[in-house]
């Protein structure tokens, strides 16, 4: 969630690369002519060993919303207190902390 350099590694890159991290700050090294759109990178055509180095995060640990840091409190803390059980769940309420953040697929 702070401010990282990342580098995603494809064999086969479509033109339009969906970014993994966000949200994403700046292209630090990608392909000439890439541009940077929101969440993705569009590339002037599809290639194989593409490498995009990016920067993505939301800052200092100060910087990061606080409904994010409250929703991965709740998270550890209920895996802490179930961590004997062997089905994976999430506690009550998460989803709609962490709603805002998810990235909506079409």
């Amino acid at each position: 969630m702070i401010t990282q350099t990342w580098r995603l590694a494809l064999n086969c890159a479509p033109k339009l690369v969906l970014l993994p991290i966000v949200p994403v700050a700046s292209l630090v090294d990608a392909p000439d002519g890439a541009v940077l759109q929101a969440d993705a990178v569009l590339l002037d055509a599809a290639g194989e060993d593409i490498s995009i180095d990016f920067i993505a995060g939301y800052g200092a640990a100060a910087d990061v919303p606080q409904d994010l840091k409250q929703a991965l409190l709740a998270l550890v803390a209920y895996w802490f207190e179930n961590r004997d059980t062997s089905t994976v769940t999430i506690p009550a309420g998460f989803d709609r902390l962490v709603a805002g953040y998810r990235r909506v697929k079409l």
